[in-house]
C-alpha cells in the first residue's frame, strides 16, 4: 500500500527563518534515497495564526518503508536538529488515492 505520510509542525518560536526551511529540505531530500519512498512535498502554513500550524512534509511511500525511515539517519538527524524548536507536533498517515 502506498501511503502519505504527513509530518505537521508548530514551531515554538515567533520567528521562523527561510534558512531553516532550506536546511529541512536538504535533510528530507535525502529520504528520497530510501527504497520505496517515491515524492516529498513541503506546504507552509499562509495564515498567521495562534490555532495554526507552521509546516507540513508530506512523504510519499510504500507503507513497508515506514520503518525503515522512522530508523534511517535522514529522521534522527531532524528530530535532533529540530524537535527543540517544535512547539507541537502531528503525524498522520493515509492511503494514496488509487
Amino acid at each position: 500500500m502506498i501511503i502519505n505520510h504527513c509530518i505537521i509542525v508548530k514551531w515554538n518560536r515567533d520567528e521562523y527563518v527561510v534558512s531553516d526551511l532550506q536546511e529541512i529540505k536538504r535533510i528530507f531530500d535525502n529520504v528520497k534515497s530510501i527504497a520505496g519512498v517515491y515524492d516529498i512535498s513541503y506546504h507552509e502554513n499562509v495564515i498567521a495564526r495562534d490555532n495554526r500550524f507552521d509546516l507540513m512534509i508530506k512523504i510519499k511511500m510504500e507503507e513497508s518503508s515506514l520503518l525503515t525511515y522512522d530508523q534511517s539517519i535522514y529522521h534522527k538527524e531532524w528530530k535532533e536538529k529540530y524537535s527543540k524548536y517544535i512547539l507541537k507536533k502531528a503525524i498522520f498517515d493515509y492511503e494514496e488515492e488509487k
